[in-house]
């Protein structure tokens, strides 16, 4: 896990002015390693100017981090000086000279096509009392004039071990940022360089100071407004929040919460949320959902139940969302819950009547199928004992018998189909839905020739994991439709596939025929709905149940004739499940 100031180090920008403040080699170490590789891999020039370190220990450094130093110091992107060699260049340390320093290699190194120049340096060649290191301080808080604006950033060192505190304080006055150990801080001590090299350092720093105070106040009263406001928000959501740290423990609940459970607040703060609130059984499947939240640091929705204080459950779903601290380390959780129990009881008891409607009709309709194909038969025979009978009555009378008894059975077929097809179960594959469409027009060629109709089909429809069988149920029925209403000999049906959202399919069946009557379009969907031939059944109804199932759905209109309309989505690989 990266440390707080390198991930902010790798946010730094030309014109940035920092100092490090550090008391130990691992801390020196894990904040110029990052701040130099930064630099080399973003194409900007590198100085290193070295004092209490010696440059072959700082491009270890570099080898450590898997860099080739030499490489980068062979084409001259990275530059290793003494303190020698830059600030007391001239036998004693001049401020302004340092600066115009910078300034001539920061337009070298854009003139030789950096993107900018890094420099950092130690600075505890000031401690040694070389001739001008009394000026230091004004040194710094000069720099604050030139790195804004420029193509230049610095870090300059100071090793806590070494330099005064009281030196320490003026260095941090002197930075709009600072990182101390391993923290990056906008720096509120800073003080701009006006002030600071003024006639009157110490009115300038006071009245910062006084500044500061009121600024702190403000944005204590601001934070807290916000604190005020979001309890108060989270307090009025009309559904579950709670929150929970990264030891398990519950650190807030809201008002909703607490009263549907049966607690108060100082009752669950500080509680063991699974132990407290979840039953057992879903302890372990919610646990792996915390361990996917902290890795995949993403937002998460999972169902489980929860538990109020007289026993009573609660199935509730949640959208669960990590909270991460500056350094990267969990802080919370946090979830917002619906309460669905009446909901999945609802569906659990529609599944159930269902259940029991599909088997009563399935054996209803199994017991009619017997009696009625008789009274069929003996229509029929009938029929052929009245030969040349020329009574028209009785044979009117016969032909009724017949004509009914065929549309009984039909209707029974039709009901024993519906209740087959509520049964989505069944192994899935890859289904080549162009492939599909073709068979199923290759069943109706008759029927196309007879009446003359002209089938556009787009030659690449897509593939989708589903069951074929369903797939077929759904174009052969809106296929059937089609060439039932395009009109005999300049008819046309088209299948068309839309678009692509997601793992969906977007597709449509079209014929030229009159159209659907206005204010049918939700009727045609109904089970055994008489349309405008008069015929009755479950085509249509089915189509809209597989569509369903699929996590698809569909509409009719009129565009030119009839248009379905309808999207499909792939089930997941392996399923048992057709939809």
């Amino acid at each position: 896990m990266p440390e707080p100031a390198l991930r902010r180090l790798e946010e730094l920008e030309p014109g940035d002015h920092l100092c490090c403040i550090y008391r130990s080699e691992d801390e020196h170490r894990s904040l110029v390693a990052p701040f130099l590789r930064r630099g080399l891999e973003g194409n900007q020039k590198v100085i290193y100017i070295a004092d209490a370190h010696s440059a072959f220990h700082i491009l270890a450094y570099l080898r450590e981090e898997g860099l080739d130093a030499a490489a980068f110091m062979d084409k001259g992107q990275l530059v290793m000086l003494t303190s020698d060699e830059a600030y007391t260049k001239e036998g004693s340390f001049d401020p302004d000279l340092m600066i115009e320093l910078l300034h001539t290699e920061t337009e070298k190194a854009v003139d030789e096509g950096y993107r900018a120049l890094r420099v950092t340096g130690e600075m505890s060649w000031a401690l040694r009392g070389l001739p001008g290191s009394e000026r230091l301080i004004e040194y710094e808080a000069k720099l604050n004039r030139f790195f804004p604006g420029s193509r230049c950033l610095a870090i300059c060192q100071y090793d806590r071990r070494s330099f005064p505190a009281g030196l320490l304080l003026e260095v941090i006055s002197t930075h709009p940022l600072v990182v101390v150990g391993n923290h990056l801080y906008e720096n509120f001590y800073y003080i701009p360089p006006d002030e600071y090299l003024g006639p009157d350092l110490e009115e300038s720093r006071l009245e910062h100071w006084i500044r500061n105070l009121a600024s702190h106040r403000r944005m204590r009263g601001d934070l807290l407004r916000e604190r005020r406001f979001s309890s108060e928000l989270i307090d009025s959501l009309p559904v579950f929040f709670v929150a929970i740290d990264s030891q398990g423990r519950t650190i807030n609940m809201n008002e909703t919460m607490l009263r549907e459970l049966g607690y108060t607040r100082e009752e669950v703060i500080g509680k063991d949320y699974l132990a407290t609130f979840v039953p057992p059984g879903d302890r372990p499947g919610l646990a792996a959902v915390f361990d996917t939240l902290v890795r995949s640091r993403e937002p998460t929705v999972n169902v489980n139940r929860v538990r109020a204080r007289d026993g009573r459950e609660f199935i509730v779903e949640w959208r669960g969302r990590p909270v991460f601290r500056e350094d990267g380390e969990l802080d919370y959780f946090y979830g917002l819950g619906v309460d669905i129990t009446e909901r999945v009881r609802a569906e659990e008891a529609m599944r159930r009547i269902n259940s029991e409607l599909d088997a009563y009709a399935h054996a209803v309709s199994h017991d009619l199928r017997g009696p009625v194909a008789n009274i069929l038969s003996a229509a029929q025979t009938m029929e052929r004992l009245l030969g040349a009978e020329k009574d028209p009555a009785l044979r009117e009378l016969v032909e009724v018998v017949i004509s009914s008894s065929r549309q009984a059975l039909e209707l029974i077929e039709e009901t024993l189909k519906m209740a087959r097809e509520r049964d989505f179960t069944g192994r899935v594959g890859l289904v080549d839905v162009s492939s599909l469409v073709k068979h199923i027009l290759e069943e109706r060629k008759r029927v196309i020739e007879e009446r003359g109709i002209r089938v556009e089909s787009d030659a690449d429809l897509g593939h989708l994991r589903a069951g074929r069988a369903h797939l077929y149920q759904i174009f052969s029925n809106l296929l059937d439709n089609a060439l039932r209403f395009a009109p005999r000999g300049s008819g046309v049906v088209e299948v068309r596939k839309l678009g692509e959202e997601g793992d969906a399919l977007r597709y449509l069946v079209r014929d030229n025929g009159p159209g659907i009557e206005p204010g049918e379009a939700a009727d045609l969907f109904r089970p055994f709905w008489k349309g405008r031939d008069g015929r009755t059944g479950v085509g249509l109804a089915t189509v809209k149940r597989l569509v369903e199932a699929y996590g698809g759905s569909i509409r009719a209109y009129n565009d030119g004739g009839a248009c379905f309309e309808f999207t499909l989505r792939s089930r997941g690989e392996g399923s048992e499940n057709g939809a």
